[in-house]
């Protein structure tokens, strides 16, 4: 009999189960090309667009979202059945901006299996928790990491948060969670790109119009 998983609270600081890590093809050795992704809907997962090119679009099959993976909590895998591109996003932050995609799976979880994590309502500025997989160590679950904003773009309507935390390659696409009612993490942003000094990462900040 299946355990059921739980969305993680926000103050036990441990990966929820929903934070998985993305690979492509059958290559899972050190140094290989992976992402993070989070489950947002029992069938579709959140990650930065550079994350899913045109070989995954053309290809979602070859893209496999293992949740949870290096926990005792990590459930089964999954593989892509379409790339849904973003919104479009207006404003001087355009390009930056629109670097979200999302991964709907063959076939969705179940509630005894995985529990999505919902996005959160409002342009969020932290504190942030950050989940990301690492590339060199790919099969090792990715500890909390505190991430500051340092800068919001544009001011005025923000797309996009610099942050004082630093990231490493396999890290794109990974949640920035805060908590949300009753303690329980929601994703705020998703990691796209390191930075140069004084800000160490950049990622695009979520609202929930970004579902389907």
């Amino acid at each position: 009999m299946a355990c059921a998983l739980f969305a993680a609270p926000a103050s036990a600081q441990q990966q929820p189960p929903a934070i998985g890590r993305l690979s492509y093809g059958a290559n899972d050795r050190p140094g290989a090309a992976i992402c993070t992704g989070t489950l947002i809907a029992p069938d579709l997962v959140l990650t930065a667009g550079h994350c899913l090119p045109d070989a995954a679009q053309a290809n979602p099959a070859s893209v496999r979202f293992l949740p949870g993976l290096g926990t005792v909590s990590a459930g089964p895998e999954r593989r892509g059945a379409a790339v849904l591109p973003p919104m479009p996003r207006p404003g001087p932050q355009v390009r930056m901006g629109n670097d979200t995609a999302l991964l709907r799976l063959q076939s969705a979880y179940t509630a005894d299996q995985v529990t999505p994590l919902a996005l959160a309502t409002g342009i969020q500025s932290g504190p942030f928790t950050f989940f990301g997989y690492d590339r060199a160590q790919p099969g090792l679950a990715p500890s909390a990491a505190p991430c500051r904003a340092l800068a919001l773009f544009p001011p005025q309507s923000p797309q996009v948060v610099g942050l004082d935390c630093t990231v490493v390659s396999g890290n794109s696409g990974g949640p920035l969670l805060v908590p949300g009612p009753g303690g329980i993490w929601q994703v705020a942003g998703v990691m796209v790109a390191r930075a140069g000094p004084p800000l160490h990462a950049l990622a695009v900040l979520t609202t929930p119009d970004l579902m389907p």
